[in-house]
Parts: C-alpha cells; sequence; structure tokens
C-alpha cells in the first residue's frame, strides 16, 4: 500500500510542477480520501489547493498535517507561503519563525521572512535576517541585492552604496542597478547625478528606465530644478531606444510639470509608435479622469486592460474611472477580484465600499465614523513641562528637515513641501520622544476598534503593532491634500505640531481633515461627511483605507504635521 501512495504521490508531484493543478488536485484527493491524515499527501494537496486559490482547503489541509506532525519547519513554512500569498503578512511571519525556531538553519522560512520583512516596509528587521542569510550563503546575490535595498529603506545611503560596489560587476541587472543609483542620489540629494543615472537605466531597461525617469523627474521638480526636470523628460522622449512605459512615464512627467499640452502630444506619439501600449494608454486615462472626463477615461482604461488584464497598474485607473462615469458594478467586480489576491490591499477596500455606497447600500459597515475615526489630545512626554514647549521643539526639529523647495509630484500633497527620509529612523531624541508619546493612543484604539474576524479593519487587529512610514508635512498658502488613501497601510495617522490662526473658523473650516469624499467628480459624494478641527498636540487615527484630505489653507503662516502609518505586528 505504501509504495502506491509513494507513486500516486509521485504523480501528484508532477503534475504540481508541470502547473496542472486540477489534475494534480485529482491525484492527492484521490491519495487522501482512504488517508485522511497522511502528512505529506496533506501537505502536497495544500499547496496545489493555494495554487488553485482555494487558500481556505490549503490551510484546513495544513492544520490537519501539522497535529499529526507538529512543528515540522516544512509545515511551518509553506502555511507561511499560503498565508504570504493572501497578503496576510502578520500570521506569515509568524510561521517563518516559528519553523525558524525549530529549524535555524533552514534557508526558505528565513529567505522568506526577509522579504516580506522588506515589503512591509520593515528594513531593520529585514537586514538582521539577511545578514545571517548572507552567512549562510555568502555567494547567493539576491539575498545582498535584498539587503542593499534595505539599507536604502532605512536611509543608510552610503552603505547601500558601498554595498553596490561590492557586489560586483553582472550580479545586478544594469537596468535595475541604473535604477537603484538614482534613487540613491536623490537620496542624498545629488541632482546632477540623478539625470545620468534615469539616462542609464531606460538604455538598458524600459521598465525599469520608466521609474528611474520618474524618480529623476520628481527629485529636481521638488529640489526646485524645473528646467532641469522638464529637459530630462524632453530627453528621454527623444531617445529613439526608449519603450512604450519610458514615453509614458515621460508624458506624465511632462502633464505634472505643467506642460499639459506637450504631454498630451507626447502621448499621443508614443501610442502611434507602439501600438496602442497599455501603458500610455492608462497615463491618457489618469489625466482625462483629473480633467473631469470620466467617460474618456474609462473607455481608455478598459482598452489598456483589453492587452493586458489583472494589470495592478492599470485596475486603479479603470476602477476609478468606472465609478465616476457610472459604470460601479463594474468597478466592484474590479475591487472584489484584486481583494481575493491582496485582501488588505487599503485602496480596494475604499472601492468596494464607494461602490456600495453609490448603489445605495450601508456602507457604514467600513466607514463607521463615530468607531473608527478618533482624535487623541496627547500629554507631553517626559522632559517636557507641556504640549506647548514639546510641539515648539518638534517644529523647529521638523522644519530644519524640509530642504526641499515644492511638493512631490505624484503624491496628494499640492503647495506645500514633504519630508523625504522615513523619520522612524531618526536619531534626534525630539522625534524619538515623538514616537514614545503613541503607544497609549495607538492601543486604546485598536481596544475601541475591536476585533471582528470578518471585517477588513479590525480583524487584522493582533493587538499589538508596528509603525511603517512616518515623515512630515508643511503646507503653504493654497496648501492642502487632494482626498486618498494609503493602499499599504492599516491604521493612517494625522499629528498636528504647528497649525495656523485661520484654523479656529468654523464656517470656512480651512486646513480641517476630512473623510469620506472620493477624488472623483461625482456631485451627490463630493463633500466630506466627517470634518476635524486640527489643533498643535491633537492626534488622528482612521483607517488606512477611509478617503482623507484636507480644505486649503490661505494665510502666510503654515500649517505642519507629522502622520505615520501603523500596521499589526505579530
Amino acid at each position: 500500500m505504501s509504495d502506491e501512495i509513494e507513486k500516486a504521490l509521485a504523480g501528484a508531484f508532477e503534475h504540481y510542477n508541470n502547473k496542472k493543478y486540477d489534475v494534480a488536485e485529482q491525484w492527492v484527493s484521490n491519495i487522501l480520501a482512504p488517508n485522511p491524515f497522511h502528512v505529506r499527501a496533506l501537505h502536497l494537496g495544500a499547496m496545489i489547493a493555494s495554487e488553485r486559490g482555494d487558500h481556505a482547503a490549503a490551510q484546513s489541509r495544513l492544520q490537519t498535517a501539522y497535529s499529526k506532525k507538529p512543528n515540522d519547519p516544512e509545515l511551518l513554512t509553506t502555511l507561511g507561503d499560503i498565508q504570504s500569498k493572501q497578503h496576510d503578512y502578520t500570521r506569515a511571519e509568524m510561521a517563518y519563525r516559528m519553523a525558524i525556531q525549530v529549524a535555524p538553519g533552514m534557508i526558505a522560512p528565513r529567505q522568506n521572512l526577509a522579504f516580506i520583512l522588506a515589503r512591509q516596509n520593515l528594513p531593520t528587521a529585514a537586514i538582521r535576517e539577511f545578514d545571517i542569510l548572507i552567512i549562510m550563503q555568502p555567494n547567493n546575490a539576491n539575498f545582498q541585492i535584498g539587503r542593499i535595498y534595505a539599507l536604502r529603506d532605512s536611509g543608510q545611503t552610503e552603505l547601500a552604496l558601498k554595498a553596490i560596489e561590492a557586489l560586483g560587476e553582472g550580479r545586478m541587472e544594469k537596468g535595475r542597478e541604473a535604477l537603484l543609483k538614482a534613487q540613491l542620489a536623490m537620496d542624498l540629494g545629488e541632482m546632477d547625478a540623478l539625470a545620468g543615472h534615469a539616462r542609464r537605466a531606460y538604455l538598458e531597461d524600459d521598465k525599469m528606465g520608466a521609474q528611474a525617469l520618474t524618480v529623476a523627474v520628481q527629485g529636481l521638480a521638488m529640489a526646485g530644478e524645473k528646467t532641469a526636470a522638464l529637459s530630462t523628460a524632453n530627453d528621454a522622449l527623444k531617445e529613439t531606444r526608449g519603450g512604450p512605459n519610458l514615453m509614458a512615464a515621460a508624458g506624465r512627467a511632462l502633464y505634472d510639470l505643467g506642460y499639459e499640452d506637450d504631454g498630451a502630444q507626447a502621448l499621443k506619439k508614443g501610442l502611434s509608435k507602439f501600438s496602442n501600449a497599455p501603458s500610455i494608454l492608462a497615463v491618457q486615462a489618469e489625466k482625462a479622469l483629473e480633467n473631469g472626463d470620466a467617460e474618456t477615461a474609462y473607455i481608455l482604461a478598459r482598452k489598456a486592460l483589453g492587452s493586458r488584464p489583472g494589470d495592478n497598474t492599470i485596475t486603479p485607473v479603470f476602477a476609478r474611472a468606472a465609478l465616476a462615469a457610472d459604470h460601479i458594478e463594474e468597478a466592484m467586480i474590479a475591487a472584489e477580484s484584486a481583494l481575493k489576491i491582496s485582501p488588505n490591499n487599503q485602496f480596494w477596500i475604499a472601492v468596494l465600499a464607494t461602490g456600495g455606497r453609490l448603489k445605495g447600500q450601508d456602507y457604514k459597515y467600513y466607514y463607521n465614523y463615530d468607531q473608527f475615526v478618533r482624535p487623541y489630545d496627547l500629554t507631553a512626554p517626559v522632559g517636557y513641562r507641556n504640549m506647548a514647549e514639546f510641539n515648539g521643539a518638534l517644529s523647529k526639529t521638523l522644519n530644519n528637515l524640509h530642504g526641499y523647495k515644492d511638493a512631490p509630484l505624484y503624491q496628494s500633497l499640492r503647495m506645500g513641501t514633504q519630508t523625504h527620509h522615513d523619520l522612524r529612523f531618526s536619531d534626534n531624541p525630539v522625534i524619538q520622544a515623538f514616537f514614545s508619546m503613541l503607544e497609549k493612543p495607538i492601543s486604546e484604539y485598536m481596544d475601541a476598534i475591536g476585533q471582528d474576524p470578518k471585517h477588513p479593519l479590525t480583524r487584522r487587529n493582533s493587538g499589538k503593532y508596528r509603525l511603517s512610514g512616518a515623515w512630515s508635512v508643511r503646507l503653504t498658502a493654497g496648501g492642502h491634500h487632494v482626498n486618498h488613501v494609503h493602499p499599504q497601510g492599516w491604521i493612517s495617522s494625522a499629528y498636528y505640531v504647528d497649525v495656523p490662526d485661520e484654523v479656529e473658523d468654523e464656517t470656512a473650516k480651512n486646513g480641517w481633515i476630512g473623510f469620506g469624499a472620493p477624488p472623483l467628480d461625482i456631485p451627490e459624494i463630493a463633500e466630506p461627511e466627517l470634518m476635524i478641527k486640527p489643533k498643535p498636540g491633537r492626534l488622528v487615527l482612521f483607517p488606512s483605507y477611509m478617503w482623507h484630505g484636507t480644505l486649503p489653507i490661505t494665510g502666510d503662516k503654515p500649517r505642519l504635521t507629522l502622520p505615520f502609518d501603523v500596521i499589526p505586528a505579530p
């Protein structure tokens, strides 16, 4: 009997390796029918079920196998892999760490842990794992490259550059290396080097080059060098070896630099040259949507998706256009499909809630303002007599970090500046004192929202948290945030350091934060449903999927904030 099972397992595994998952499922089901507790069959069956998208069956089979063979590192690693595929990184991390505890010398769980930590923007934790992996496999370029990105993300720019040089020639794709060097040049404020790195990237690789061009144009524009940014975009358009992604990025850059006619013409030429390339159609759709032409945006985005179904750079544009053009059902279908693959993506939760609202459904399940939007007026940390003294010190510290002259081109900020480096990694004692103030309000927030295994916010509530990013924004006259969400977050925030006197006008509400209005030209849902008045020392916590933005300030006194995002911790 055991020989027959071994042969059947080998056959099932061969079909699995050949990606014939339905056939493999039939084979493994035939084994499990008379042998429901066969650990290896359950393990392989879980892997097959995961590939077929049946994550419930995958986890059920693994749990049964685990009950028969506790603390098996291979079972734990597969469990982590399945949870990671569902973007449930908190539980995946727990599974990988358990596997590592049982088998410290096993590569797979530690490797997968390192990369999901990096994906969650937890670079210091990722570096610790990459350091061990490199000791275990010194010649593995993927581990060394992963460590380089984590160094960059943690603000260790010089060490990242040294690690690139130590990596050696030919161990990273040239386009990727040029893109990374462009990003590091921006981190260092070396604006003279930006365009050169971008050009090297797009001569090697169209997709990497498009990203590098975006980095270069944005960096130059933020530094106040808009002539150089314009020249960089135009030079990319002249490059005969450039591909459709580069053309799309250059056309978008011209739009965002204020040269809309030139941008439109560049995109039109790109479509002619590259036969209706989806990346160019998507930018055209995005710009049509921004200009209030929702139906044209919808047609363009749908055409782009026809050439590249499911592309996660196109589907968000399509969904917003479909909502604005009253193709609500299509937007909701797109959201439901995306959430099956990435259930924690906050943008798609927002689309689903907005679609439900437009259809007259009870979207308050998602947008329960009383329960989910909570202000906290903080008390001063140790060493400060009161919040006025603390905010004064924090204001001085943050203002010194606002080195750019203009807002990022591709974010929600308008008329203001944003710090570039992640403030989590600052060693400034005032900034660290700020982070020390957050334990109490975040813990209270998690207690207040509760835990419901079916709700997209509360099902992730582990009672523990990590910060996944922190930055500062300074709004100047006319400054505001357009309505947006934080796609990779869980809980988002606004902390007010300085606010202008004009916020006291409770009729105009200048500078107030508003919730519930999407960034779409849909009159019936265009106004915020909830607005909260900013004041120094006030922290507002809310779901990352909740549309939020600010009304513009009008005076000369800036509005200074220190927002951050929170994700669950295991």
